[in-house]
């Protein structure tokens, strides 16, 4: 019996081969982008989380597209204005990107933006065949990945969101009884912990019901009611703690916290009974209203935000001088790469450069290696669709685990963009373009280290 890791990993690389073995059939020229889409899908915790990245990734495509060709139209000519313009959307995409709704589409926009900015040559109909290709492999992958994760191994995000409320409402009634007999202070403050672990839980149980529900029967037509659930779970987790809160004052259980804790236990029993016998939410009174419910998620202020929108903009007028006064190898590259890792890294949570850096270095020696040593041997399709399958089953098996999730991102991503140059309808497998990258890529990063470093005090 396969485990769940195992089943994810090889529908993640089956998504991954037959998206870059229809490309190449299809005689697209940038086979990658469709394989970059099937990454950024399969690095969300449910399908329809997926469903609504392809959404805003789609939607992301179309805004930047539409940027870049206002930009190339009236700016062409005008190096200075351009730069400075492209800088300020720079700025804007960074401040938007911490929105929870939209975010995701202001940053894919930026990238978007650039890529065809820089690949574009200010040509109106090299541009426009970007934006069409661009498109073409997005939507290839959105359907592939669809297609596969509905029919292989389907995992239905209703399921997960009712395995999710049991095992919610079973840690509520655990921390119920424990509650019933005298605790030390230790307990109690282990108590609170899980139970902060629970509001998170519940939290997670909120994005589901917010997300788009094609296919999800009960949760789409009975929304009110498991919404009722979600509010009515995270009223039973607040009422808990101030009963830990009032026994860690009065050192303590009183008879009213033994009152309090049987009504607890007598809402827990009927939400329990309306999830196991399909039973609608009578009689449950909420304190909180839905929208309460948005201050689970963590939000950045507006401070930081501005922030770090102002500190990405000095960030790129940096590479861009750089790039401008000092002779870098890889023509357009450099200033693409650190525009688009700059905003990327600064919308990320704070303290991943560690990661970032052990990350690149640790799997970029793995890819060349491959690159170097095995794929010059190549001589079939089948070939190179069984050396990707085999390294996105093993990129996506060994880091499984949620905490490990950055090095996902970052082993689906280098191995698209150190081994593009054999995606080509051409392949070509001189490793120096490979290692110029790399190298950018490092000082790249060294640079953003430093003005994250910098800025830190700010915040």
């Amino acid at each position: 019996m396969l485990s769940y890791s195992t089943k994810n990993a090889i529908k993640v690389a089956l998504s991954f081969t037959l998206t870059i073995a229809l490309s190449l059939y299809f005689g697209w020229e940038k086979p990658y982008w469709a394989a970059v889409t099937i990454i950024a899908m399969a690095a969300n915790e449910t399908y329809s989380h997926s469903i609504k990245l392809a959404r805003d990734r789609l939607l992301g495509t179309l805004f930047g597209a539409i940027l870049a060709l206002l930009m190339i139209s009236f700016l062409s000519q005008e190096r200075f204005l351009f730069i400075s313009v492209y800088i300020v959307i720079a700025g804007i995409a960074t401040y938007m990107a911490f929105n929870l709704k939209y975010g995701y589409i202001f940053r894919m926009a930026f990238v978007v933006c650039s890529l065809i900015s820089a690949i574009g040559s200010f040509n109106d109909i090299t541009t426009f065949d970007m934006i069409t290709l661009r498109l073409e492999e997005n939507v290839l992958g959105v359907i592939v990945y669809s297609l596969v994760f509905r029919f292989i191994w389907p995992n239905s995000t209703e399921q997960y969101f009712f395995d999710l409320f049991n095992k919610v409402l079973a840690n509520l009634e655990q921390t119920c009884a424990k509650l019933t007999a005298t605790m030390t202070q230790e307990e109690l403050t282990r108590i609170t912990s899980d139970l902060e672990n629970t509001i998170q839980q519940v939290a997670k149980m909120k994005s589901i019901i917010d997300l788009p529900m094609n296919g999800s029967y009960q949760l789409k037509y009975q929304q009110n009611k498991w919404k009722t659930a979600t509010i009515a779970s995270y009223d039973i987790a607040i009422s808990l703690k101030q009963i830990i809160t009032a026994r860690s004052e009065v050192n303590c259980q009183n008879t009213d916290s033994q009152n309090e804790l049987t009504v607890i236990k007598q809402q827990i029993s009927h939400l329990k009974d309306a999830n196991r016998n399909d039973q609608n939410l009578t009689g449950i009174l909420t304190k909180n209203s839905w929208k309460d419910l948005d201050k689970l998620t963590p939000k950045v202020s507006k401070k930081s935000r501005l922030i770090d929108a102002a500190v990405v903009m000095v960030m790129i007028a940096t590479f861009f001088c750089l790039w401008i006064y000092i002779p870098l190898l890889g023509g357009y590259l450099f200033p693409l790469l650190a525009a688009i890792f700059s905003v990327t890294i600064m919308t990320m949570p704070k303290g991943l450069m560690k990661s970032i850096v052990f990350g690149t270095i640790t799997l970029s020696a793995i890819i060349l290696a491959e690159f170097v040593f095995i794929m010059p041997f190549f001589t079939e399709l089948w070939q190179l669709g069984l050396f990707y399958f085999i390294n996105i089953f093993a990129i996506w098996r060994i880091f499984a685990a949620p905490q490990y999730a950055l090095y996902k991102l970052l082993g689906g991503n280098f191995l698209v963009i150190l081994t593009m140059s054999a995606l080509r309808l051409t392949p070509t497998y001189t490793i120096d373009t490979s290692l110029n990258l790399l190298i950018q890529m490092f000082l790249i990063l060294g640079i953003i280290h430093f003005f994250e470093k910098l800025s830190s005090p700010l915040h």
